[in-house]
């Protein structure tokens, strides 16, 4: 939360050091007790002694709660926080008809809370209420919030004249204009020296941007309800029962109904503020538009909210703070020369505008995340609205995404091209954004490459001169079977350089277990990141029975492939680039349903060039029969070669394993058998059969496999030793990335 917001929090729990400022010293038989209603918390006075205890009782005599105090607020001043007997969890609010103890050695006092209610008329600038008939005094501390009226002195304290039975009204027009922003606490002064203290305020709420929470001023001991609606009454939203949260004020989450089940709502700007209290409507109105962001490199704070709103900022920590006002345009700026700001620097921003409403919302640094190779883009972009986002390669416009950019700034921008297809953002290309609102911008996508050597101790590569660099090194085998290999972070290592003067670059990697056999690349420009994902050694695959060919290896590596029957005629010719995929390693996929309509035959030929080096494939014969009895995959194969299997279980039976997968090696009368312990294989399953060689392998697949099924078994229990956690299809599709964090959101952050 946000110091503004805590600046305001501070005012409403420490406001006991007025209305408990001892007077002139006097001998005090028993403990002052000081209820604040509807409050957690109560305040006592003695003359000095040992820590002294509360009990709290219900109208009917049950015990509420048991305390002893928490510790001095001032000289012999003791603080109760109202913790609940049956649950140590949650706090029991002061409420009429409750009954105090307070034990101090052998004193006692006891104190039974009375009504104290109140109103703030805004419209006549008077406050007006009752206090209990038994009260010998009334005062009424007035405050403005400090983070709506900035720098402003609280009006001292005012008395009231109470009438025959409690009643009372405190004019302060031609005083003082009360409105929205303005609250203050009654006290009501009881024989015995005990004190009610009761919060009241105009109605009014602060929206905060960096949670899902709104804090309204209201009268405590107020049913606050909070509901938004659009132009044409349809409502939106609306909230559970809003929370004390300090004097005259309601923590009230933005769930619906108070549920987080339903998920946060995000209030838009234009949409209707309706705030409930006991029932009644007592605020309608429109919640204002707050834009902001952090120019770093023009070292100021700026955006967009409504023509002549009061805004109130504060750097983090103690980097600066202030106040302004919007313009007639509603835009604003303010200048930061003093400020040391950097990538993470942030900024809190109230904006009110006049009314009932404010809006609390941070201002953060843009910056642009690219995955090169790919065709996405994510960050926070300094505009908002509608956003066209545009991939140039030289004076061509590749592509273009029409975005709707939120009051975050938050985007992923995903380019196509007129033709549907994806367009792999390349160095040398140039990225444009023009925003409806904000500034326009454009990104120069830099020169980034890396190679390993072949020993997986070393890579090198080029980028900017004097570029800085952030390596991270997976020594993780690349086992094709891992559906996420960039998540086993515990395998890897972190290196950092910086490019020479003509953008060279070179890292090594000392101590076991050290290779390099995959990666990310990331090079930091002002405040935008580009990753490059390599790998140590390409790895090629053919699908027979898919018809298809992938090419595994970095990013950015040309690929071209040729297919050709047992004779060596050759049927196909492609060619390509290895890109990003979500989660996985980068790759290439060839389509072979045009050179083989009829299926890839034993002999058939696939030749695959990565970079400089060739890869060659022949097909060899293979047979694999699964049988759901004996829980197994047999057949026959080239002798001596490694073979694995992959079941995956179809229906939805939750007692079932999702996947399994085992391995072993072709005996030498080319037979092979495969048990899959652990997996209760069925009729209808699936199952990939693979051949795996160094830096190649080919797969088949068996789809809805054949068989009785026997009469049903217990559940297996969970087996150890597959080759990897997760096994994954070897044809599994691109799966989109989620939302745009700190970093793309299928890489580990490695430089932050």
């Amino acid at each position: 939360m946000s110091r503004l917001i805590h600046r305001a929090f501070a005012v409403g729990v420490l406001l006991g050091a007025w209305v408990g400022a001892p007077g002139p010293a006097q001998a005090q038989a028993a403990p002052q007790i000081e209820a604040w209603l509807y409050q957690p918390h109560a305040f006592v006075q003695t003359d000095g002694g040992p820590r002294p205890r509360l009990r709290l009782y219900a109208a009917d005599g049950t015990l509420l709660s048991d305390v002893l105090a928490t510790g001095d607020s001032g000289p012999s001043r003791w603080r109760f926080d109202l913790v609940a007997l049956d649950r140590p969890e949650a706090r029991r609010l002061l409420r009429p008809g409750q009954r105090i103890e307070v034990i101090q050695s052998a004193t006692r006092a006891m104190l039974t809370l009375s009504a104290l209610s109140g109103e703030i008329d805004a419209a006549s600038d008077r406050v007006w209420g009752q206090a209990p008939a038994s009260a010998t005094a009334l005062g009424l501390q007035l405050h403005r919030d400090a983070n709506w009226y900035p720098g402003l002195m609280d009006p001292p304290e005012l008395a009231a004249d109470l009438g025959a039975g409690g009643g009372f009204q405190i004019d302060l027009a031609g005083r003082f204009d009360l409105a929205p922003g303005w609250y203050g606490e009654l006290r009501a002064e009881l024989p015995g020296g005990h004190r009610l203290v009761q919060g009241i305020a105009v109605p009014a709420v602060t929206f905060s941007g960096t949670g899902p929470v709104a804090y309204v001023r209201a009268n405590m001991g107020s049913q606050v309800v909070l509901g938004l609606l659009n132009r044409i009454d349809t409502e939106l939203f609306r909230s559970g029962p809003g929370q004390p949260y300090g004097s005259a004020r309601y923590r009230v989450l933005l769930y619906p109904g108070g549920n987080p089940d339903f998920g946060a709502y995000t209030p838009q700007a234009g949409e209707r503020v309706g705030i409930e209290i006991d029932g009644l409507l007592r605020v309608d109105a429109p919640l204002p538009r707050a834009l902001a962001s952090l120019d770093r490199a023009g070292r100021r704070l700026w955006g967009v909210t409504e023509a002549g709103s009061a805004i109130l900022w504060s750097l983090g920590g103690d980097a600066g703070a202030g106040t302004t006002r919007a313009g007639p345009d509603g835009q604003f700026a303010i200048a930061l020369s003093d400020a040391a700001l950097d990538r993470d620097s942030r900024a809190d921003l109230v904006t009110w505008p006049g009314g009932p409403v404010a809006r609390l919302v941070r201002a953060e640094v843009p910056f642009q995340e690219v995955l090169l190779y790919d065709n996405r883009i994510s960050g926070r972009l300094p505009g908002w609205g509608h956003v066209r986002g545009e991939l140039w390669r030289g004076a061509t416009n590749l592509a273009w995404e029409a975005l709707e950019v939120g009051e975050d700034g938050v985007f992923l921008a995903d380019f196509r091209g007129a033709d549907g297809r994806e367009p792999q953002i390349q160095p040398g290309d140039q990225i444009r954004f023009l925003p409806e609102l904000g500034q326009p911008m454009a990104l120069d996508v830099p020169r980034l490459t890396a190679e390993v050597d072949p020993s997986l101790q070393r890579i090198a590569g080029l980028a900017l001169p004097l570029q800085a660099l952030d390596l991270r090194a997976y020594y993780a085998s690349t086992n094709i079977f891992d559906a996420e290999p960039f998540n086993r972070v515990e395998r890897s290592v972190l290196l950092s350089t910086r490019s020479d003067a003509e953008g060279r670059y070179a890292l090594a990697c000392s101590g076991p277990p050290c290779e390099m056999r995959y990666g990310i690349l990331a090079a930091t420009i002002v405040d935008d990141r580009y990753y490059l994902l390599w790998t140590g050694r390409p790895l090629v695959g053919l699908g027979v029975t898919a018809r298809s060919a992938t090419a595994r290896g970095s990013a950015g590596l040309a690929v071209s492939l040729q297919a050709s029957d047992p004779e060596g005629r050759l049927l196909e010719r492609s060619e390509g680039r290895i890109a990003p995929r979500a989660l996985e390693l980068p790759a290439w996929d060839g389509d072979l349903s045009q050179a083989f309509p009829e299926g890839i035959g034993v002999g058939a030929r696939v030749s695959l060039q990565i970079g400089e080096a060739v890869y060659a494939l022949q097909v060899p014969a293979l047979e694999a029969r699964a049988d759901v009895v004996a829980n197994r995959v047999a057949g026959s194969g080239p002798p001596g070669q490694s073979v694995a299997i992959v079941a995956f279980a179809r229906g939805m039976d939750a007692n079932r394993r999702g996947a399994r997968s085992a391995t072993g090696r072709i005996a030498a009368n080319g037979r092979w058998s495969l048990a899959l312990d652990g997996f209760d294989l069925r009729a209808g399953d699936d199952v990939e059969v693979y051949l795996l060689y160094e830096d190649r392998y080919l797969w088949w697949n068996l789809d809805a496999i054949e068989g009785q099924d026997p009469p049903t078994r217990a559940p297996s229990p969970t087996a150890t030793g597959d080759p990897t956690p997760s096994p994954t299809r070897a044809s599994a599709t691109r799966t989109p990335v989620g939302p745009p964090g700190p970093g793309p959101a299928l890489l580990p952050w490695i430089g932050r």
